[in-house]
């Protein structure tokens, strides 16, 4: 695990002391939404500017990351919990399928600051999610999935009218698709 690891982060993994905290960034279409389990807010930089994750107690849950040496399809469950309208206006309004979902871990020292550079532990994309929404509360529930996730899924789409209107309303490129017989490719031998 000590690859790509800074020499502060190695340090205080060695101390057995350690007090670990998730930081989570959620592409939510118009708005990326940061949030850390911690108990009150932190600022960290990892993407070169200042950033505030927010510590309102709505990131519930990170199932464990597994990692391995092999190309797998990891996948995880992301649960936030008491969260406002305004967040869930945001997966409903927009198409999040797909979008990114970065996990970082930071480590705090005994005054409770981040500890040189968080290192990222998880990338992975929004395969689907599901709104619980009752009268006290409102918990928003994210299926995380790796890059590789639709490595096994056939590329391509068909190529008629209707699937290009679906696409690109309006385009007309497969408007005779259905006339076309056959298509000779290459030099003829």
């Amino acid at each position: 695990m000590a690859r790509g690891l800074t020499t502060a982060v190695k340090n205080e993994y060695a101390t057995r002391n350690v007090n670990a905290v998730h930081l989570v960034e959620i592409d939510l279409g118009t708005t990326t939404v940061y949030f850390t389990e911690n108990s009150f807010n932190l600022v960290s930089n990892i993407s070169g500017t200042s950033q505030t994750y927010l510590s309102s107690g709505i990131l519930l849950d990170v199932t464990n990351v597994q990692e391995s040496a092999g190309v797998n399809v990891s996948r995880l469950n992301l649960s936030l919990t008491g969260v406002n309208q305004a967040y869930i206006s945001l997966v409903l309004n927009n198409n999040i399928t797909h979008n990114t979902v970065s996990i970082y871990r930071a480590l705090l020292d005994s005054s409770n600051a981040i500890i040189a550079d968080p290192f990222l532990l998880y990338r992975g994309f929004i395969n689907g999610y599901e709104i619980v929404d009752n009268t006290q509360t409102a918990t928003v529930k994210l299926d995380i999935e790796s890059h590789f996730a639709n490595a096994a899924q056939v590329n391509g789409r068909i190529t008629n009218n209707e699937t290009q209107q679906r696409y690109f309303n309006g385009d007309l490129g497969f408007e005779f698709s259905d006339q076309i017989k056959d298509i000779k490719w290459g030099r003829k031998t």
